[in-house]
């Protein structure tokens, strides 16, 4: 079997990278791959922000076939995000708009690795920004995983993520993987219908839920969804109600588990058993272990019981740049549990349980209640100061949306206890939201207490 290294020396010589916009990846590639020699030798801090992504995907491998330690940033982050990760990642060479530039300015320091490395940004949803250090092989065997996961010999992906996200970057490595192809798509073109890849049922798609909502609205691209391999759901949790839309159009959903420092996946549903009804993120993958621990004892729980999710796998990152360390287990900030069958389903954060008079509520439970009554899809529940009882459920939701609370509260009371009902219901005139389709909960949380001052 070929190395990772000769698999992407050979993938950067063909067409595994394509766009609707069109660009040759291979001819990007190559000529990255001569600036880069031409500099100096590696590992150099490369910085790599181009919106096009497949100049974006060139810079990244020419880099990372040299032993250069490569950045992935986001082209549209806010000038102080730009500047926060700048003062992290101290580049010496930026990849952007089809151009490469050496910062003559920046101080040479000694490298943390002899070995190609590729820092992915995280902020996770509470905003600080760190960049969790991979190694090419971590990628690869996430890929890997997945391929024998869902029994495909070839992984083919039509991908509408940013590439800058693991989400996105692990479609290519996949494709390099197992030999496949990547077609780069314009979100609003697909969105409409009117720009959809041709695609057969070898071929996967990787959605947050707000972009499979939307894409379930038109007929042209529900039809289009049902022709893929699996359909994966991540990145946020997907609603009862949408899940059983997708169900109801027979679509081959996959609801996935995973983070940047897992590098994507280490749980994912079949296809098969989510049109039989399942909603839960089905087993682990072939190269992941998933415990759950209590909150408090770190005991393991029974099946049933929820606590934190543990990982162990073989993707787990490095630690958060310039910090390195050796990450046997990833203690997530995710609750969740395992049923008699090794399934798991994802509840919520630990670091979000809402603590009302000693009674322990799980946002995500409250915000799941609520999308499955049709009335509000958007909603980011928390606990907001009570001076009786120490917290109270409070609802944030976008200022646009529109519906009677007391006709939602109604419509919560046969699904939820009383306590869980939220008492404060709070309309946003701006909601954050990302390129990824998560909602930042840390901001949302500040704009709460700030408040209740």
């Amino acid at each position: 079997m070929d190395s990772s290294l000769e698999l992407i020396e050979s993938a950067v010589q063909k067409d595994v990278v394509r766009s609707t916009h069109g660009g040759d990846w291979r001819a990007h590639a190559a000529r990255y791959r001569v600036f880069l020699d031409e500099t100096a030798p590696p590992p150099l801090r490369l910085w790599v922000s181009d919106s096009d992504p497949v100049r974006f995907f060139a810079a990244v491998f020419a880099g990372l076939l040299r032993g250069d330690h490569v950045f992935l940033a986001n082209p549209r982050w806010s000038s102080s995000q730009w500047n926060t990760a700048i003062a992290i990642a101290k580049p010496e060479i930026y990849f952007s708009g089809g151009e490469a530039e050496r910062d003559l300015k920046q101080e040479v320091e000694a490298p943390l690795f002899s070995d190609a490395r590729l820092m992915i940004a995280t902020g996770g949803t509470s905003g600080r920004m760190r960049f969790a250090i991979h190694t090419i092989d971590s990628l690869f065997s996430a890929a890997d995983a997945l391929r024998v996961h869902f029994a495909a010999q070839i992984v083919s992906s039509v991908c509408v993520l940013p590439v800058h996200h693991i989400g996105g970057l692990q479609q290519i490595v996949r494709a390099i993987a197992s030999g496949g192809q990547v077609v780069c798509a314009e979100w609003k073109g697909v969105e409409r219908g009117v720009a959809l890849p041709e695609v057969d049922g070898q071929w996967t798609i990787s959605l947050v839920p707000s972009q499979l909502h939307r894409l379930l609205a038109n007929s042209q691209t529900r039809k289009w969804l049902r022709r893929f391999r699996v359909v994966m759901i991540g990145g946020a949790p997907a609603g009862a109600g949408l899940l059983a839309a997708a169900r109801n159009e027979n679509i081959p959903i996959s609801v996935v588990y995973g983070s940047t420092e897992t590098a994507a996946l280490v749980a994912a549903s079949k296809p098969a058993d989510f049109l039989a009804g399942s909603r839960n993120c089905g087993h682990s993958l072939p190269h992941a272990v998933i415990r759950i621990v209590d909150l408090d004892t770190d005991l393991a729980c029974s099946p049933g019981e929820p606590g934190r999710i543990l990982v162990k796998s073989a993707s787990l990152f490095g630690g958060y740049w310039p910090k390195v360390e050796h990450v046997s287990v990833l203690r997530t900030e995710d609750i969740g549990m395992l049923d008699n069958d090794g399934n798991l389903t994802v509840i919520g954060r630990a670091d979000s349980v809402i603590n009302s008079g000693g009674e322990k509520i799980h946002p995500a439970e409250v915000e799941s209640a609520i999308r499955a009554t049709g009335m509000l899809n958007d909603v980011l529940v928390a606990g907001a100061p009570d001076p009786e009882w120490g917290e109270m459920v409070a609802a944030m939701y976008p200022a646009s949306a529109k519906f009677d609370p007391a006709s939602l509260e109604n419509a919560l009371r046969a699904a939820l206890g009383p306590i869980k009902i939220p008492r404060l219901w709070v309309p946003v005139e701006d909601w954050p939201v990302n390129e990824a389709g998560k909602v930042n909960r840390g901001l949302l949380r500040e704009r709460l207490i700030e408040m209740s001052d």
